[in-house]
């Protein structure tokens, strides 16, 4: 059971219900971790290939590229 995310079905609802919360509210704060990394990245991306575009389209506009 590492973290809590490779439990099949049956072990889980095998487990008293204190168990099972404490899995579940454990998967879901990793779960916000890791969209807040995702959203994080695709930020860090976007801005990149913005700043990407911006300058090639300064270097054409003025006859760099």
């Amino acid at each position: 059971m590492a973290n809590g995310l490779s439990i099949n079905k049956e072990e889980f609802l095998r487990l008293p219900i204190n168990k099972q919360n404490l899995i579940l509210f454990e998967n879901t704060e990793e779960l916000k971790t890791m969209v807040k990394g995702y959203k994080f990245e695709l930020w860090t991306h976007r801005a990149a290939i913005t700043i990407l575009f911006l300058v090639a389209g300064v270097g054409k506009y003025f006859g760099i590229i």
